[in-house]
């Protein structure tokens, strides 16, 4: 066993081995490649959008309301947009979009968004679409700068006159205060440059740091310690100072090392909990379907089916080979037409899928069984392959 293999892993490949007949050697190097694949066949994923928000907070003059204090202590009235909320719309749309798309295509854990190898492509493609359409709402706001500013101008004016008309104590001269309520409406407005500098959608990614890098640290760590100690020997209370220094360092690498096992560790059951959780909560809404519907299966039901089939293939990146076979049953269940699909052929094989999912899902949820449940589901295709040749 190697270093990165802890107790708890050494006993549950035992248990997980002589329980199913797999060779425990075969099992631990399984194992051991999870986390391998996680660092070399993944990236963590971070995206920093940023945009011209097209509003203001909206003042008491500009309703034509006058709050008491208890009031502008409970009270918020809102934001006034500057420009269309079609543009502004478009924006926090394709925002949004790109975000989601994010999260579908990836794991969330502690750490961010990993993005599997094999959801990459899409996700990449899908992002740039998503991309293109948020600096295509910059770009038209470039060009028609100087028309939804004259516009905003137009529209002030016309708001103006209504607040006039709400308000109880008005000033004396309307020319005047409706010049000041267009002005200072105007003067929130940024300008066409200020407005497109605001804009931006950054993709950030980094591979995430294995213990045994870290390990690798904290021996350079030493050999510096070492070589400084040896320049500096004559040198009694400097040397003392370098050691306190090296000290701090190889304190601080134990502790990201620690860190980096655990998040290690949790990153694959929490993954493995995740896919299992995702076909588990959308067989759940299939059968309540099914059952409002008099036993069949609409339409709307058939897309979110295929969406978790799609979500899996894309997320299995580990080859889970027990997702890989409940999802391969109902992937071969919506590929035939409709009117040759069995809903209660489907029912009772997506039961014992669901039923599969659950009891796994326990047991990864309980730090008492998680270990020996990742050792048996890394082990299921090895398992398969004893029982053929069985």
């Amino acid at each position: 066993m190697t270093v990165e293999t802890t107790e708890p892993e050494v006993n549950a490949i035992q248990k997980v081995a002589a329980q199913y007949g797999i060779d425990p050697e075969k099992l631990l190097a399984r194992r051991r490649s999870l986390a391998k694949i996680k660092h070399q066949e993944g990236l963590v994923v971070d995206l920093d959008i940023g945009k011209w928000l097209g509003e203001t907070k909206l003042k008491e003059d500009i309703v034509g309301v006058k709050l008491t204090e208890v009031e502008k202590r409970r009270i918020s009235l809102g934001h006034q947009k500057l420009f269309p909320a079609e543009i502004i719309n478009a924006a926090q749309r394709a925002e949004g979009q790109g975000r989601a798309n994010l999260e579908r295509h990836a794991f969330s854990f502690e750490e961010g968004f990993f993005v599997p190898v094999t959801a990459w492509e899409e996700w990449k493609k899908e992002n740039e679409r998503l991309k293109a359409e948020f600096f295509k709402v910059r770009d038209e706001i470039a060009t028609k700068y100087d028309s939804l500013v004259a516009q905003a101008r137009k529209d002030f004016a016309e708001q103006a006159e209504a607040v006039w008309s709400r308000m109880e104590d008005k000033p004396p001269d309307k020319t005047e205060w409706v010049k000041r309520f267009v002005g200072s409406l105007m003067a929130k407005i940024p300008t066409k440059e200020e407005i497109c500098g605001r804009f931006y959608w950054v993709e950030n990614f980094r591979y995430l740091r294995m213990p045994s890098e870290i390990e690798r640290e904290l021996l350079e760590q030493q050999k510096i310690h070492a070589e400084r100690s040896r320049l500096h020997f004559e040198e009694e209370d400097r040397k003392k100072k370098v050691s306190e220094m090296n000290d701090v360092v190889v304190a601080q690498l134990r502790k990201e090392k620690e860190k980096a096992v655990k998040a290690q560790e949790d990153f694959i059951w929490q993954a493995m909990k995740t896919q299992r959780e995702e076909i588990q909560a959308t067989l759940t809404q299939a059968f309540e379907t099914i059952a409002r519907n008099d036993g069949k299966l609409p339409g709307a039901t058939v897309k979110a089916l295929q969406n978790m089939v799609d979500r899996s293939k894309l997320l299995n990146f580990f080859d889970d080979a027990e997702v890989s076979a409940g999802i391969g049953k109902i992937e071969k269940f919506l590929s035939k037409k409709p009117e040759h699909r069995s809903v209660r052929t489907f029912k009772t094989q997506a039961e014992e899928i669901k039923r599969q999912m659950a009891e796994s899902v326990r047991m990864l949820a309980d730090e008492k069984t998680r270990e020996e449940e990742v050792c048996r589901i890394v082990g299921a295709d090895l398992l398969a392959s004893v029982r053929s040749v069985e």
